[in-house]
């Protein structure tokens, strides 16, 4: 089956990231998945990770050009790829979909808030999360069939039983959006913990580092606080078991791969009380780690105190969370389940 995977950029963050697992996957199954970029301005050390052997097209289009040549652009490159399915990640490439086609079309919504008038352009429409779908349903007037995001678990090391770090040390994974991923909320929270000794690693990049940077220093915390910038996933997953909690303090979040991948290394983790991370971290009467308030610097202290305070009792959470994501947020389960959609609506031709 031919699959064309389309998306504006192809930049760090959990869309991107997911998009090339699932691409690699599926041509490992035997599928021939094709990535077509619209826009200009790709990082070329994601691309990398993507299997040398998978076509990628770039159309090179402006950020926000008006100018229609490019429908007919994106038109074109479609009608030569001759697709089975056309996979949109983004609603608003719907909205430059135009004409008849041979080709089934699939869009996902990858985060809460996102509007798509051109949701009847789609033969299907699919949400990475319970919350995502909710969100949609409430505003697009659609029921977007739930497809968890998955993580390449086979590719990500586990911690090993043991005590703490000698200061114990904490990461916090994503795109130095401080908006929605709430890294000021981390910094305001490490000058709060007792454990007055904890560092925090970020890894990612983006528009806040400039500020976060600034208040790292404004609060006495430059010595604690590394950033790391955009690293490739193979230093990244080496790196995760090194850590001893994983922080996602989001004020926005859809589902959360920077909750996944710990959990996959068996790192304990702390995530806001928000619908899409509790999704991964309650399940059948059980919590797979802690939670925080959003937006709560002294919430996010607290939870991570007290894992420090009880570091054997959080090792034994977090491997209950290993279990969890290997059996029901591995990357192989969302191949298999958007294999089985692709197959649905070829059959209905």
């Amino acid at each position: 089956m031919k699959i064309v995977h389309v998306l504006f950029n192809m930049k760090t963050g959990g869309t991107e990231t997911m998009l090339i697992d699932i691409a690699n996957r599926q041509l490992a199954e035997g599928d021939t998945p094709v990535v077509l970029l619209i826009n200009e301005g790709q990082d070329a050390s994601l691309l990398d990770t993507l299997d040398e052997r998978i076509e990628r097209v770039f159309l090179h289009r402006p950020t926000g050009s008006k100018n229609p040549l490019w429908l007919l652009r994106y038109a074109r490159a479609l009608c030569r790829l001759n697709p089975d399915i056309v996979h949109m990640h983004n609603p608003r490439a719907l909205g430059m979909l135009y004409g008849p086609r041979k080709y089934k079309v699939v869009c996902t919504y990858h985060c809460c808030g996102d509007p798509n008038p051109w949701a009847a352009r789609a033969d299907a429409m699919c949400a990475i999360s319970r919350a995502v779908a909710d969100d949609a349903a409430g505003r697009d007037n659609c029921r977007p069939e739930i497809i968890y995001n998955g993580t390449d678990t086979s590719r990500i090391g586990r911690r090993h039983a043991g005590g703490l770090s000698a200061h114990p040390r904490l990461i916090q994974i994503g795109s130095l959006n401080h908006n929605i991923k709430g890294q000021h909320i981390t910094l305001q929270a490490l000058a709060r913990m007792r454990h007055c000794d904890a560092t925090v690693d970020f890894f990612g990049d983006g528009a806040s580092r400039p500020m976060l940077e600034a208040m790292a220093g404004e609060l006495g915390l430059t010595d604690r606080v590394t950033f790391h910038g955009i690293v490739s996933r193979r230093e990244l997953y080496q790196a995760l078991p090194t850590f001893d909690v994983a922080l996602l303090p989001s004020l926005n979040e859809g589902f959360g791969l920077a909750l996944t991948e710990p959990m996959a290394a068996r790192v304990p983790v702390v995530a806001s009380d928000l619908p899409g991370p509790m999704e991964i971290l309650r399940a059948d009467g059980r919590v797979y780690g802690s939670t925080c308030r959003p937006g709560d610097a002294d919430s996010l202290a607290d939870a991570i105190d007290a894992i420090l305070d009880d570091y054997d009792a959080a090792l034994d959470t977090a491997a209950a969370a290993t279990d969890r994501v290997l059996g029901h947020f591995d990357i192989s389960a969302t191949v298999a389940a958007y294999r089985k959609l692709y197959d649905n609506l070829i059959q209905q031709h």
